[in-house]
């Protein structure tokens, strides 16, 4: 899901969602260009012994009036070790 609240302005944006997560923005955000937001790294990194995921997607959540400047990548895992 991908849900931006009210008065926000975008200059070259690119939102990724994977894998059941959402982008949540909130009110009155500045983005410039050449950003992308993803809530995937869209490489598994498995453990060898047990074969089991060790990275995992996790939803991104950018508060009321934030600023994100030029050409910035926004990111959001969690890792399991």
């Amino acid at each position: 899901m991908l849900y931006i609240d009210d008065d926000s302005s975008f200059g070259g944006v690119s939102l990724r969602i994977y894998e059941a997560t959402n982008i949540i923005i909130g009110r009155n955000c500045m983005f410039s260009w050449s950003i992308w937001a993803g809530t995937c790294d869209y490489h598994p990194i498995m453990d060898i012994n047990s074969n089991n995921r060790l990275n995992f997607s996790k939803s991104i959540y950018i508060s009321d009036h934030v600023w994100c400047g030029q050409e910035i990548g926004i990111l959001n895992l969690y890792l399991r070790v």
